[in-house]
């Protein structure tokens, strides 16, 4: 009698043991599995956390342009170009060229533009497929420096881009485009044609 309950206290030892380990082997699975998905995810969101940025303003063919932005006055503003910054250190390049239209005067300006310093940007998230997952929406507030082709004095100015690209998550009623601030004094916030663009590097 003695020995038949040593057996099933063994049996029994023995099923725990079993279960156990099988359990033990689900969870090294399931982590595994996770552990698999999570990197699958964070390297299709790799981008996301990128602190270097090419941004684009009305650059064709990779977007429509020139963009085009009008004040309250009715002066219209066209501007292209493009650079590369560091969302983290605020460093910044990048230029491109602008046309400032006068219908009032019945004249126009020209020159190009160069950027100086980000002020800010704001991530608003991956573009949907079929883009590619380095595509962003997003708002970067830069400081620029007009120079007018006459060879007048320069001025400087602050240059609104905005990204709403599809699958970004912009806030409510952000249109598309660009605007900009000149001096302080003369605001183009009527964004009216083309095209920006975040890419992470």
């Amino acid at each position: 009698m003695k020995t038949l309950l040593q057996n099933k206290v063994k049996l029994c030892a023995l099923s725990i043991l079993v279960f156990l380990a099988f359990a033990l082997v689900s969870c090294q699975k399931e982590v595994t599995a996770n552990s698999k998905q999570n990197a699958a995810v964070n390297q299709q969101n790799g981008n996301a956390t990128s602190h270097i940025w090419q941004y684009l303003v009305g650059e064709e063919p990779t977007i429509e342009g020139p963009d085009k932005t009008i004040s309250d006055a009715g002066d219209t503003m066209i501007i292209a170009g493009s650079g590369i910054f560091h969302a983290a250190t605020g460093e910044i390049n990048g230029e491109g060229w602008y046309k400032h239209i006068n219908p009032k005067l019945h004249s126009s300006d020209k020159g190009t533009w160069k950027a100086q310093k980000l002020i800010s940007f704001a991530n608003w998230g991956m573009a949907a497929p079929p883009l590619p997952s380095n595509f962003y929406g997003g708002l970067a507030v830069i400081n620029i420096h007009l120079y007018p082709a006459s060879g007048k004095a320069g001025t400087d100015a602050t240059l609104y881009i905005y990204c709403v690209i599809p699958g970004a998550h912009p806030p409510p009623d952000t249109d598309e485009g660009i605007k900009l601030l000149i001096n302080n004094t003369r605001y183009f916030n009527d964004q009216v044609f083309g095209q920006t663009l975040f890419i992470a590097q």
